[in-house]
């Protein structure tokens, strides 16, 4: 069944749905522009990220998938947030791609909150 509301960023197959928040790599489940968790991507690590913060989602997820049912560790999360706040705070995205820089700040915010929930 089909959601009420449906704002371009949710991407539903089948019966899942999850959050597309920007290019090919960032997102809760989004790997390589597919509904795929890391760890189960069998697609190629060099599929095209489309900018510096989706560069950064890719080797996030690559970092996550190497450790197995492990998952992310909060190291890897904060290269993840380093760079996504630089992405967020740059002036030119801020006067030239506001959007952009919107979509960094709040990858940088999901990630420091998905870090509390990191086992290592």
């Amino acid at each position: 069944m089909r959601p009420a509301f449906s704002p371009s960023y949710l991407v539903e197959w089948g019966e899942s749905l999850m959050v597309k928040i920007h290019g090919n790599w960032c997102g809760p489940n989004w790997t390589g522009g597919q509904n795929v968790e890391a760890k189960d991507y069998k697609g190629s690590w060099n599929y095209p990220a489309l900018s510096k913060l989706d560069e950064a989602c890719r080797l996030h997820d690559k970092e996550c998938a190497s450790r197995g049912d492990k998952g992310c560790c909060s190291k890897d999360d904060a290269k993840l947030v380093r760079t996504a706040l630089k992405e967020s705070l740059n002036p030119i995205n801020l006067i030239f791609r506001p959007a952009y820089a919107a979509t960094a700040a709040a990858v940088a915010n999901g990630i420091n909150l998905a870090s509390l929930t990191r086992r290592c």
